[in-house]
């Protein structure tokens, strides 16, 4: 390890009581399988953390954010 933090590429979508978080290289264009997305639903002060499909790999496409399994 070099000590330097992997810097990604993030966008968030808030859609209701879901936010959207998608991660991946710099540059990175949002109809690449080459994300990785987390949802985060807001229940009062509560909030649930999820990734698409059960899993953190980078290998989901933006676009299609909302229609994984959370």
């Amino acid at each position: 390890m070099n000590g330097t933090a992997e810097q990604y590429d993030r966008l968030v979508d808030v859609d209701g009581n879901y936010t959207y978080v998608g991660e991946a290289e710099p540059g990175s264009a949002q109809s690449g399988s080459i994300w990785r997305i987390k949802r985060i639903t807001e229940t009062g002060e509560d909030l649930e953390i999820v990734w698409a499909n059960g899993s953190a790999e980078f290998d989901k496409v933006w676009d299609d954010r909302a229609s994984y399994s959370y």
